[in-house]
């Protein structure tokens, strides 16, 4: 993670930037999902078909992940330490969850609701607001965050992409100028309804969007326009969340007040 350069035109909040460091690098989680069918895709009703990179607190906390965590720390930024984890939940968090995660020393709590296409190539992002995984449904997203200010923690919204036939989001890709300009506008209104909802759960940082390269290399004047408007929207600093593969080659990062990057690199060829 970097912070933008004097020419930004507003600062980066205190905190902040750590923070979004902290909010992507917990992206590993779903690296282990399976390739959802199209049926799946619509609801996310496929599980994991590994287990997730950091244990559950412990075996009692049945359908709730602990999926990352990282620790941010930079001496360009004020503000207390961001100690940040992903929460997933298929049902409501057992309670106590988030007491013993603060008293573990978490700051910031990241929960990643989905967008749906059908094909790496479908125009169209359907938004479920009441998903049937409770940490990606709205209601569970304010409730989670009621009870995480109630304890001093903070909760971020990352937004992401679920393709119904396995592509990557990070190969997604339209055929025609037609058609990106209809996933753009689709895009736009699911990025749109969470910089909202962040605003309303006073979220400190909002990740626009996630490992999408493909359509960021191609259409970085929509990426330019979405931090702009999701800046406008959540009220607050705003972060893309690049993979590691992607970073360098991205030329809008100066309309973001971070630069973020999923820095799952690989540790041999």
């Amino acid at each position: 993670m970097m912070p933008r350069t004097a020419s930004a035109r507003r600062p980066v909040a205190a905190g902040a930037a750590a923070l979004v460091a902290a909010a992507l690098l917990a992206a590993a989680a779903f690296a282990g999902c399976p390739e959802p069918s199209a049926s799946a895709a619509s609801d996310r009703t496929a599980a994991p078909s590994a287990a997730p990179p950091s244990a559950p607190l412990d075996s009692a906390v049945a359908d709730t992940a602990v999926l990352g965590s990282a620790v941010a720390d930079s001496a360009l930024f004020t503000g207390p330490r961001i100690r940040a984890v992903t929460l997933d939940a298929r049902r409501e968090v057992p309670p106590g969850t988030l007491r013993r995660l603060r008293e573990d020393g978490v700051t910031t709590v990241v929960v990643v609701p989905f967008g749906w296409m059908s094909a790496g190539a479908a125009p169209e992002v359907r938004m479920n607001r009441d998903a049937r995984w409770y940490s990606e449904g709205e209601t569970g997203i304010r409730a989670l965050a009621r009870e995480a200010d109630s304890l001093g923690l903070a909760v971020v919204l990352k937004p992401h992409l679920w393709v119904g036939d396995g592509t990557w989001s990070g190969h997604v890709a339209m055929t025609s100028e037609a058609d990106w300009q209809a996933w753009e506008a689709s895009y736009a209104a699911f990025a749109d309804h969470y910089a909202r909802l962040s605003a309303d759960i006073d979220a400190p940082f909002f990740v626009a969007a996630t490992e999408l390269g493909g359509a960021a290399r191609a259409r970085p004047a929509f990426f330019r326009a979405l931090a702009a408007r999701a800046r406008t929207l959540a009220r607050a600093p705003v972060a893309y969340a690049a993979n590691w593969d992607e970073a360098a080659d991205l030329a809008f990062w100066d309309a973001y007040d971070a630069i973020g990057v999923n820095a799952y690199f690989p540790l041999a060829d």
